[in-house]
């Protein structure tokens, strides 16, 4: 079993090699476009400030993990700790605090990841991940460690302190399918820059699942709507998902090899994180809010988006 699982990762490392490489035009011609931008309300050059956004998803994202300091279980991959043992005692402990978090009706304060723990389908196949976004603190920066590398995330300040409201859209707890709860965060401490007017919604998502029968994904935050408040009146909004967070890379791809009998980490979308400009508009605040929906994104390559 280990040998095959050895040439299966030397096959996937021959393919990558022999994946094209992306052209990147560095001309004088096409820096000058770049420059040409115009920045428009935005504080800084678009460009700089979308690839921002993108950063800001994992700050969010590594905000939201129970155990930071190893979230993927790595540091217990060795010869005095049995990795695949101490998953199992997670989801144990998963099983009976999901039927706690579903009597009481756990909202934004509840642990998140497998399905157990809000009463939902549980993928036992996947890494118990634990989550909890109350955590969330737009205006602090984050520390992880995915896999003995520390990393720092840190947002500018001119995207962050404009914040003023912060919401979370996850799939409510021991409830069916497409059942999404949208609750206000209540930081213990604002560091909103006075007279700040953002509003921030952050979205939970299902991931892990390729579509197959008995996948049950596992739920995690994959991205935020952010509305911009603009002159006057005046607003867009910015949307932006993260892309895939784990430690081991090898061990992921080994583990995500098959489509009947994947597991390991429950992946998003594999490529970059993405950032659309969705809409600009003009309206009242109290009015033209923002709705949420629990999206679900497949393991390698997605078919697309599924909302509530």
């Amino acid at each position: 079993m280990k040998r095959i699982g050895t040439w299966c990762c030397v096959g996937l490392i021959v393919v990558l090699h022999g994946c094209g490489v992306p052209h990147i035009d560095t001309s004088e011609e096409a820096a000058a476009k770049v420059r040409a931008q115009e920045l428009g309300d935005l504080p800084y050059h678009p460009l700089v400030y979308h690839l921002d956004l993108s950063i800001l998803t994992y700050q969010l994202y590594s905000q939201s993990l129970v155990w930071p300091f190893d979230p993927y279980y790595e540091d217990l991959s060795n010869i005095w700790w049995d990795r695949s043992a101490f998953m199992d005692r997670v989801n144990a402990w998963a099983i009976g605090k999901g039927e706690e978090q579903v009597a009481a009706g756990a909202g934004i304060d509840g642990y998140r990841g497998p399905g157990a723990l809000t009463g939902f389908a549980t993928n036992f196949d996947h890494d118990p991940i634990i989550y909890q976004y109350s955590r969330l603190h737009p205006w602090s920066t984050s520390v992880t460690n995915a896999l003995n590398r520390w990393v720092e995330y840190k947002t500018p300040a001119a995207i962050t302190d404009q914040i003023r409201d912060v919401n979370v859209c996850f799939r409510t707890t021991g409830q069916p399918e497409g059942t999404v709860s949208l609750e206000a965060l209540l930081p213990q401490r604002d560091d909103a820059a006075p007279g700040a007017r953002d509003i921030l919604m952050v979205f939970e998502g299902g991931t892990g699942n390729k579509g197959g029968a008995n996948e049950p994904p596992s739920h995690s935050l994959m991205g935020f709507a952010l509305l911009r408040a603009g002159a006057g009146e005046d607003y867009d909004i910015h949307i932006a998902f993260r892309g895939s967070r784990s430690g081991s890379g090898a061990r992921a791809a080994r583990e995500a090899w098959s489509d009947d009998n994947a597991g390991g980490l429950p992946r998003a979308h594999p490529h970059r994180p993405h950032h659309n400009q969705l809409v600009r508009g003009r309206g009242a605040r109290g009015q033209d809010g923002v709705r949420g929906a629990t999206q679900r994104l497949g393991r390698g390559r997605a078919p697309g988006l599924r909302g509530p």
